[in-house]
C-alpha cells in the first residue's frame, strides 16, 4: 500500500484496481480468495491472499504461470505510513481521481498515531511475505522513490497535520 502500486499497474495496462481486496465486491461483503480471469496484469497486496491461509493456491494460481511478477516498495517505510493515515482519512487515494467523498475525519494526535502504529504492523507482515515472494521467484523490485515523474506527482487535495512517527524500518535491507 502507498508504494505507487497503483500508478504502475495502470502503466503495464491493469486497471490498478486490488484484484483480491477484501471488499472488491463492496463494503458489506465477505471476502474471499478467487483465482485469476482474463485480466492481464493483478495487482495484489500479500494480505488480501491472507498470507498463510491461502499461499500455495496464491503461489499455483497467479505466482507460477505469471510472465512478470513486479513487487513496489518504499524506502521510506515512515512516509508509507503517514501516507495510508492521510488517504484513509481523506479518501485520497490516487493522482487524478475524482473526490467522490468530499470529506475528511479528523481524528485527535494519538488516534492517528495508533491508526499509523497499525498500519505500521500490517506494512511489515506484508514486507514479510513480498521478501518471501521475492526469495522465491523472479521478480522486479520497484521503488516508489525511483518511478518519480513530476508529471504525475501525487499532490494531496487536503491540508491534515498528521504526527511524526519513526518506525525504523529499513526497507532496502528488507530486499538485501
Amino acid at each position: 500500500y502507498r508504494t505507487g502500486s497503483t500508478t504502475l499497474a495502470r502503466s503495464l495496462g491493469g486497471t490498478g484496481k486490488e484484484h483480491l481486496h477484501p471488499y472488491r465486491d463492496g463494503e458489506d461483503s465477505e471476502a474471499k480468495f478467487i483465482g485469476p480471469n482474463n485480466q492481464k496484469v493483478f495487482k495484489v497486496m500479500p494480505d488480501h491472499w491472507k498470507y498463510e491461509e491461502h499461499w500455495d493456491e496464491f503461489k499455483q494460481l497467479y505466482l507460477e504461470p505469471a510472465e512478470k511478477i513486479y513487487i513496489t516498495a518504499r524506502k521510506d517505510f515512515d512516509a508509507q505510513v503517514s501516507s495510508m493515515v492521510y488517504s484513509a482519512t481523506t479518501w485520497d487515494w490516487h493522482p487524478g481521481e475524482r473526490d467522490i467523498y468530499g470529506r475528511v475525519k479528523y481524528f485527535n494526535e494519538q488516534e492517528y498515531k495508533n491508526w499509523g502504529e497499525n498500519f505500521a504492523k500490517q506494512f511489515i507482515k506484508n514486507l514479510e511475505w513480498q521478501r518471501k515472494v521475492y526469495d522465491e521467484f523472479d521478480c522486479e523490485l520497484v521503488w516508489l522513490e525511483d518511478r518519480y515523474d513530476k508529471e504525475v506527482k501525487y499532490n494531496r487535495k487536503y491540508h491534515v497535520t498528521l504526527p511524526k512517527q519513526n518506525f525504523g524500518v529499513d526497507v532496502e535491507a528488507v530486499f538485501k
